[in-house]
C-alpha cells in the first residue's frame, strides 16, 4: 500500500512539475515573439540618427568641456526658475494638511534613530 501511494505522489509531483516548467517555456517563447514582432525604439532611433548625420558629423557629435558646462548651468537655471515659479504658485493663506505634516513629522522622528 505504501509503495503505491509513494507512486502516486511521485507522479502527481511529475505532472505537476512538468506544468510548471511547460508554462514557464511558453511564457519565454511567448515573450521571445512579442520581442521579434517589432525592434526595439532604441535601435529605430540610433537609424535615424545615422541616415540624418551628415558625413564628417562623427567628430562633431562630442561636446568639449565648455559646451558642456553651458548646458549644465543653463538646466541649473532653468530647474532654479521652475522651483521658484511652482513655490509661489501655492496660496498663503492655505493651511497645511494635517495628515502630511503627522506623516512628515513621522519620518523624520525615523529618521533621527
Amino acid at each position: 500500500m505504501d509503495a503505491e501511494l509513494l507512486r502516486q505522489a511521485l507522479v502527481l509531483t511529475a505532472i505537476g512539475m512538468g506544468m510548471t516548467f511547460a508554462a514557464i517555456g511558453a511564457l519565454v517563447l511567448g515573450m521571445y515573439a512579442l520581442g521579434g514582432i517589432k525592434p526595439r525604439k532604441s535601435n529605430e532611433a540610433e537609424a535615424v540618427a545615422e541616415e540624418a548625420a551628415p558625413a564628417g558629423a562623427e567628430a562633431a557629435t562630442l561636446p568639449d568641456t565648455a559646451d558642456a558646462r553651458y548646458l549644465a548651468a543653463v538646466a541649473a537655471v532653468a530647474v532654479a526658475r521652475a522651483q521658484s515659479v511652482r513655490e509661489a504658485r501655492q496660496p498663503a493663506n492655505v493651511a497645511p494638511d494635517q495628515w502630511r505634516s503627522h506623516v512628515r513629522s513621522r519620518h523624520l522622528a525615523q529618521r533621527d534613530y
